[in-house]
């Protein structure tokens, strides 16, 4: 019962649970912030307490907010921005400048940290679309002025990103942790890996279990390593950024041409025009280049055998630049903790809007079908591919609710019923 001046009173006389008489226990002062455009107030709270239980407890929720003086919608308002690439001071600013507003950064951290443990349980135990051709990179990070790496999993075909990790070393026994949490347990299968020239994995996919993976190199950071070897034999060091010379552009044009093949039988002839001009030129750094790609070869060319593989891992490149949005990701977070946070909310983000467009593609496969079925006299195991429909819809619907229930739940903005 609110009073005239403000005051909340407690109507009940008797404790519920043992029904005894309930006395005056002072009041408290209670300043609430109201959402934006609806100011704040101030009252006062009638206290009462049992002789055998304590105080009682009442529910303020059509008075306050659940917790604190501030309005739930700052919170949620709050983590969209960090979702955005904001961090906490930048929040403060902007909480000043449109609500007009001061909270405490500590505050706002508080508010952000709320809902990471449970946002990383929605991204380790969710089982996002995946057709199993992974791309793998990491991403080079100085946390705490130590060196640490980012290491990303995305799937190339639905863009979903399958699994992200913040790690002290590229030891390879981590690397093969990092791929059985990216499987969860083999409920993601994995049939293809396009990485760079790293070594992270060494040789994990010639042992059981990992065999059955082909993996296939990136065109782009194979032609960045030759370039080194064609700079060293111009009598450039390897990390210059000076153009090169005119006369060894044919022999670049040679190497590129080679990993550039469309097909095996033009990766013959150019390693065999490639062997001819670089024994004419008898330089030692040319042959070492060559001799590489030469033992890169089977991994640069499984998208031959396989179209489905890509030839780049471009769309990974493109989501960690979109990671790198965030002003202190690289350089100037202090915790492998506080580094995985920032990466969850973006992944949180950017797996969301992958929804849209594969169920956009879905629906236009399933037309097409519907289409076949319905004029052409198709054979009977495409009749019944009806159930891979229903199964794969299903298996999107369930995936969308779990992260449309934590948006709603943690981060899209309260409206009034």
């Amino acid at each position: 019962m609110i009073e005239a001046d403000n005051r909340i009173e407690i109507d009940q006389t008797h404790c519920l649970a043992c029904n005894m008489r309930l006395f005056k226990n002072g009041f408290n002062d209670r300043f609430v912030i109201l959402d934006k455009n609806e100011g704040s107030y101030h009252f006062l709270l009638h206290r009462k307490r049992c002789p055998n239980c304590g105080e009682i407890s009442i529910d303020l929720s059509n008075f306050a907010p659940k917790f604190g003086k501030y309005h739930e919608n700052y919170r949620h308002r709050s983590r969209q921005l960090f979702m955005e690439g904001f961090i906490p001071s930048q929040i403060q600013v902007s909480f000043k400048i449109l609500y007009e507003i001061w909270i405490p950064k500590s505050t706002i951290t508080v508010w952000i940290n709320a809902i990471t443990q449970s946002l990383d349980i929605l991204l380790q135990k969710t089982l996002v679309p995946s057709s199993g051709y992974w791309a793998y990179d990491e991403i080079f990070l100085r946390t705490c002025k130590q060196k640490n790496f980012l290491l990303v999993l995305l799937d190339t075909t639905t863009n979903f990103v399958i699994k992200t990790k913040v790690i002290d070393n590229l030891k390879r026994g981590k690397g093969l942790v990092f791929l059985q949490e990216a499987k969860r347990h083999n409920k993601l299968k994995m049939k293809a890996l396009i990485k760079d020239g790293g070594m992270m994995f060494g040789n994990r996919f010639t042992k059981r279990g990992y065999d059955h993976v082909k993996v296939q190199l990136c065109r782009i950071h194979i032609k960045w390593n030759t370039n080194r070897y064609i700079k060293q034999s111009a009598g450039i060091t390897k990390e210059s950024k000076k153009p090169l010379p005119e006369e060894y552009i044919p022999i670049r044009n040679q190497f590129y041409r080679l990993i550039d093949a469309t097909h095996e039988t033009a990766q013959f002839a150019a390693i065999e025009a490639l062997k001819l001009t670089i024994f004419r030129m008898k330089n030692q750094h040319l042959t070492q280049g060559l001799d590489r790609l030469q033992a890169q070869l089977p991994r640069l060319s499984n998208h031959l055998r396989d179209p489905w593989i890509p030839t780049t891992n471009n769309k990974l490149e493109i989501f960690n630049q979109y990671l790198e949005q965030n002003p202190s990701l690289k350089r100037h977070m202090k915790t492998c903790k506080g580094t995985q946070r920032v990466v969850n909310f973006r992944v949180f983000k950017h797996n969301m809007f992958q929804f849209l467009y594969n169920m956009i593609q879905l629906n236009r496969e399933y037309r097409q079908w519907m289409i076949l079925r319905k004029e052409y006299d198709c054979p009977r195991w495409m009749k019944h591919q009806g159930n891979y429909f229903r199964g794969k819809f299903r298996h999107f619907n369930q995936i969308y609710s779990n992260y449309m229930n934590f948006l709603n739940e943690n981060i899209a903005i309260l409206r009034d019923s």
